[in-house]
Parts: C-alpha cells; sequence; structure tokens
C-alpha cells in the first residue's frame, strides 16, 4: 500500500513539474509571437517625420523636378534645409533663411568640382569658393548686383593671383606672384588697357 502511495505521489509531483513547464514554454512562445515581424526593406514615394499633433518637420521623396531629396522644415513649416542628388548624380546642400531664401549651397559637379556659394537676403550671389578639376583653388566675391569685383586665384603651379574689377566687371588692377619669387603688379584704365605695371 505503501508502494502504491509513493508511486502516485511520484506521478502527481511529475504532473504538476510538466503543468508548470508547459505554462512557462507557452508562455515564452505566446511573447514571442507578439513580436512585430522584422523588415528589410520598406519602399515607399515619399516618407514625411511629424510630430504628435501631426505637424511634418522633415520629408524624404523628390521634388517637382523628380529629384530624390531630404528636406528639414522650421517650426513655420518653412524648408530650412535640403539636400537633394541631381540629374547626372551631382550631390548638393542647400540652407534657407526663415524667409524660405537660399543663403548657402553647398555642391559637388559631375566633374568632380566641389563649390560653395553664399547668397545674401535678396538671393543674389556673393561669394563663391570652388575647386577646379585641376586642383586650383579660387574665390571670387561679388557686389549687390551680382558681379565679380574681387577673384583670387591659386594655380596648379603654385602662383597666386588676385584680380581687381570695377563695377562693369573690367579688370582694373592684378597682383601676383610669378613662379620664380617675383611679384608682379598691373594697374588699367576702364577699357583695361595697361596704365602701369612693375616690374
Amino acid at each position: 500500500m505503501r508502494r502504491n502511495l509513493s508511486e502516485l505521489t511520484k506521478v502527481l509531483v511529475a504532473g504538476a513539474v510538466g503543468a508548470v513547464l508547459t505554462n512557462l514554454l507557452g508562455g515564452v512562445g505566446v511573447f514571442a509571437q507578439k513580436r512585430p515581424p522584422h523588415r528589410k526593406l520598406l519602399r515607399a514615394e515619399r516618407f514625411e517625420l511629424v510630430d504628435q499633433s501631426g505637424k511634418s518637420h522633415a520629408a524624404l521623396g523628390f521634388d517637382l523636378e523628380g529629384r530624390a531629396s531630404l528636406a528639414l522644415f522650421s517650426k513655420t513649416g518653412s524648408s530650412v534645409v535640403t539636400l537633394m542628388v541631381g540629374e547626372e548624380g551631382e550631390p548638393s546642400l542647400d540652407l534657407y533663411d526663415q524667409g524660405g531664401k537660399a543663403r548657402v549651397a553647398l555642391s559637388l559637379l559631375a566633374s568632380g568640382e566641389p563649390n560653395l556659394d553664399l547668397y545674401d537676403k535678396d538671393g543674389k550671389t556673393r561669394v563663391t569658393v570652388n575647386l577646379l578639376a585641376g586642383g586650383e583653388p579660387s574665390l571670387d566675391l561679388y557686389d549687390k548686383d551680382g558681379k565679380a569685383r574681387v577673384m583670387l586665384n591659386l594655380l596648379a603651379s603654385g602662383e597666386p593671383s588676385l584680380n581687381l574689377h570695377d563695377e562693369e566687371g573690367k579688370r582694373r588692377a592684378a597682383l601676383g606672384l610669378r613662379s620664380d619669387g617675383e611679384p608682379l603688379l598691373v594697374l588699367a584704365d576702364k577699357n583695361e588697357m595697361v596704365q602701369w605695371k612693375a616690374p
């Protein structure tokens, strides 16, 4: 009789343990099923980042010309940063003021030449910095009418030059340094005719 009771006790204990394990394992399985599936690829033509009120703060999509772009918006909804890729694969980054006017433009031409443009509040170019294909850096300064007045260049040979232009766009003065180290200064009249030169 004791032997039967002992065996019965073992059976009950084993059953209880099995039930506990079944509940635990079953619970893990239930939690695992609640995990959202992992998507390796999500495709769409436009994405928008919105806040709790539904206001858009960023957009990834295509502009009116069909170029892929990423735009960041201010609190008023105007674009302040735009990153895009041109038709030939050239990237560009534009920064806008609170009035929606472009003030800074950074781009990389299809030829591989980097370019930086700075605009005034009226949208006119005032400063341009670029690096030509041959590695020659240049800096151009423009007046309020968009005309180049100061041009600073460094040739691939290492010769620096500074050119000053009048309001008509004509070069009136040039200062440079030759490859042999000798300085050069040229002054011209309004018709760009040399009036004085040294040496």
